[in-house]
């Protein structure tokens, strides 16, 4: 995360005021920000397991439910650990985002509507949601993946194939 705060790409962001910053700031702040990456982190590793299981048994080997144990063990620390130990350079970039998309009279609006409980519901059902929407779309990606693969081989092969290689 480090290296993404430091990488051209954030530098090059294009330039957010100081107000909009701390607006972005107090709204995280609102949002209970660190609590909501922490939920969102424990519904994205209760989710892995059947990832892993489903990615070993693609690999067309016998898979033991110890492996699929180990496997998604290392799999969930690793991305507890990834999100939780970077979790105050993530909530930089994320106030640096907001305030790059975002007005400083609506990232002010948006923390004073953090208080009202519709928006507190709407938070609180949001990692799951999230998740929900996740699954979606990589079940979407998974499903595509063999034909991206197929045209992504035929691509790489007319090239090495081609005279001017």
């Amino acid at each position: 995360m480090a290296a993404f705060l430091s990488s051209p790409a954030f530098a090059q962001e294009p330039d957010v005021s100081p107000e909009g910053l701390a607006a972005a700031e107090n709204l995280l702040e609102a949002m209970d920000y660190d609590e909501l990456m922490a939920r969102i982190v424990d519904g994205m590793v209760a989710k892995q397991r059947v990832q892993v299981r489903t990615m070993l048994e693609q690999s067309g080997e016998e898979i033991s439910p110890q492996l699929i144990e180990d496997a998604t063990e290392v799999i969930q620390r690793h991305s507890r650990d990834v999100i939780m130990g970077n979790l105050d350079e993530l909530r930089i970039a994320t106030a640096h985002i907001y305030a790059a998309n975002l007005s400083a009279e609506d990232l002010e609006r948006l923390a004073v509507l953090q208080a009202d409980p519709v928006m507190k519901r709407f938070n609180a059902a949001m990692p799951a949601m999230m998740q929900d929407t996740l699954a979606l779309t990589m079940a979407l990606v998974i499903e595509a993946q063999p034909a991206m693969q197929s045209e992504l081989m035929e691509v790489i092969t007319r090239h090495l194939e081609s005279p001017s290689n």
